[in-house]
């Protein structure tokens, strides 16, 4: 796994990553196809434990809120803001936890499943708000 976060603001326990969309639009399906709740998740995780090893105290444990700052890629390259549900980042972490053992299982068995099992459908999950400052 690997991961870069654009913006961290401690005192909004908030991470924030920056994206260029084709068509503002289609934010929902941007961010399920490409599974931005599970990212969401394993950042806020990530974060978190970077945090504890280093010894940062920002007076909490981990950051709880991820946003998206989507920007248009052509003219007139209108920008939106989004951030997760809380309930989004609680499948988003369920969903990482469950394919890293679908992985490790793989790993040690060297039997490796169709990908399509790994995934979940989160369209029921409304997964994103309207993020105001």
């Amino acid at each position: 796994m690997k991961g870069k976060d654009d913006i961290f603001i401690p005192e909004k326990r908030l991470i924030i990553d920056l994206k260029t969309i084709a068509d503002l639009d289609k934010i929902f399906w941007a961010v399920k196809d490409r599974r931005y709740h599970v990212k969401a998740a394993i950042s806020l995780d990530g974060l978190g434990e970077a945090m504890r090893q280093s010894g940062i105290d920002y007076g909490f444990k981990n950051p709880d809120t991820f946003g998206i700052a989507f920007q248009e890629k052509s003219a007139p390259f209108r920008v939106r803001r989004r951030k997760f549900e809380p309930n989004s980042l609680v499948l988003g972490e369920k969903l990482y936890k469950e394919n890293l053992a679908t992985y490790v299982k793989c790993v040690k068995t060297n039997s490796w499943i169709d990908e399509d099992l790994l995934f979940t459908d989160m369209a029921a999950h409304g997964a994103l708000q309207q993020w105001e400052d």
